[in-house]
């Protein structure tokens, strides 16, 4: 089972000395205060003492609304009729965990639209993000809006309102008063900047279900979690204190100083099982020349070189777009979409990972377009490049389950989550 000291019960007292005020009433025309006795559970449930500051924001816009997708390959494990309108972000990661037949993170919880258990269940499950993608963005996103009408409202999210916390909030069913990632960083209390994940330290406090699936297969599960940044592919991956080294667990990211996808996971996985995939500028450009690269291969996209050097046209049924390979946020992208439309591939090349995939073992394949965030920021979300963006992911997210699909002999689920707009900065 599950380490009881990450699985059970943990709340640090949230009212601390230097909790006294909370955003609740009108300042400088964003923000209110409050004292703690009134302040809102979203606002408890996000506090972790030693990360959270003096002073809980909770601005008076919109807070990140979710929605969540289902995939069925086979259309027997979800029965898309009794879908609910909205779910807890707690039981999402039920709702994974149930789907492989394993433990769930709230034993009480058993959504009736589910029909697996231990002795049917899929083979793989699969988990895709776009974050910071609001649901009004879903009418572009053919494929994603076409597995659910209207999808299902992702509730009980918590402040601060950040794209890490509730990715990792998603993942383990828990808030971040109780997992600790309240940002993607944070002051001590000494004053010193730490960075969600990138120590045991700041690592999640409790189980993820990559974790669950880990331990109740002895480490035979393959769990694969791949992102542009190495925050978000930490967050679905497993936990170096409730994993062991020779377990199958690749946490992969992009290293903009190689220009290729890479381990993240401080040597834990077996250099042997690791995953790595060089996508700098000069290999998309030569291999856009073979017919093969599934990037070319993808329907109602199509990718190629321009005229001058570094440039990439991606054309789709709306509109024709140009991306600048030297541009560290095109750059990534394209990396990322390369990387991601490649995985199948690379997992059937391989033989140990192929012998892994067709094992009686269920796999767990969390995929997070962290690269939308950059093109978001740096050139807006209504630009001509944010869209084109959204599309192509789009379009790489329905290939991927279609390959996965194949690879496990149509026995595969999956969850593609549009993470909405929320803060990505810091504590």
């Amino acid at each position: 089972g599950i380490n009881a000291e990450y699985m059970g019960s943990f709340r640090p007292s949230f009212f601390a000395v230097d909790m006294s005020l909370y955003i609740s009433a009108l300042l400088l025309g964003a923000l209110v205060v409050v004292s703690a006795s009134t302040a809102p559970s979203e606002i408890t449930s996000g506090y972790f003492n030693g990360r959270s500051g003096h002073v809980v924001i909770k601005s008076l816009t919109s807070q990140a609304q979710p929605k969540l997708y289902l995939y069925d390959s086979s259309n027997q494990y979800f029965n898309k009729q009794g879908l609910p309108g909205s779910i807890s972000a707690d039981n999402v990661a039920d709702v994974i965990s149930r789907s492989l037949g394993v433990q769930a993170v709230h034993s009480d919880y058993s959504p009736s639209f589910l029909s697996t258990n231990i002795f049917s269940r899929p083979r793989a499950n699969v988990l895709v993000t776009f974050p910071g993608v609001n649901a009004d963005s879903a009418s572009q996103l053919q494929f994603v809006s076409g597995l659910q009408k209207d999808g299902i409202h992702v509730r009980d999210l918590s402040f601060p309102d950040d794209q890490i916390a509730h990715l990792t909030s998603l993942a383990s069913g828990s808030q971040p008063a109780e997992h600790g990632i309240v940002s993607k960083s944070w002051l001590n209390s000494k004053g010193e900047t730490e960075y969600a994940f990138f120590t045991e330290e700041s690592s999640s406090s409790r189980a993820s279900v990559a974790d669950i699936l880990s331990q109740s297969f002895h480490g035979q599960s393959l769990i694969v979690s791949a992102s542009s940044d190495p925050q978000f592919a930490a967050a679905t991956c497993t936990s170096s204190r409730l994993s062991q080294p020779e377990w199958h667990h690749l946490c992969v990211s992009y290293n903009p100083q190689t220009a290729s996808f890479v381990s993240n996971d401080g040597g834990r996985t077996q250099q042997k099982r690791t995953l790595s995939l060089a996508s700098s500028f000069s290999n998309i450009r030569t291999s856009l020349s073979d017919a093969s690269n599934p990037l070319l291969r993808i329907p109602g996209v199509r990718v190629s070189v321009g005229s001058a050097m570094n440039q990439l046209t991606v054309a789709t049924s709306q509109k024709a777009v140009q991306f600048d390979l030297d541009v560290a946020e095109d750059a990534q992208l394209f990396n990322e979409m390369s990387y991601v439309v490649s995985l199948p591939s690379l997992i059937s090349s391989h033989s140990s990972l192929k012998a892994l995939a067709s094992d009686d073992a269920p796999d767990f394949y969390a995929i997070h377009f962290a690269s939308l965030l950059g093109l978001g920021e740096k050139y807006g979300h209504d630009s001509a490049k944010y869209q084109t963006a959204l599309q192509l992911a789009d379009h790489v997210t329905q290939q991927l389950l279609n390959s996965l699909s194949d690879q496990y002999h149509n026995q595969v689920v999956g969850e593609v989550v549009l993470m909405g707009s929320s803060n990505t900065g810091s504590l």
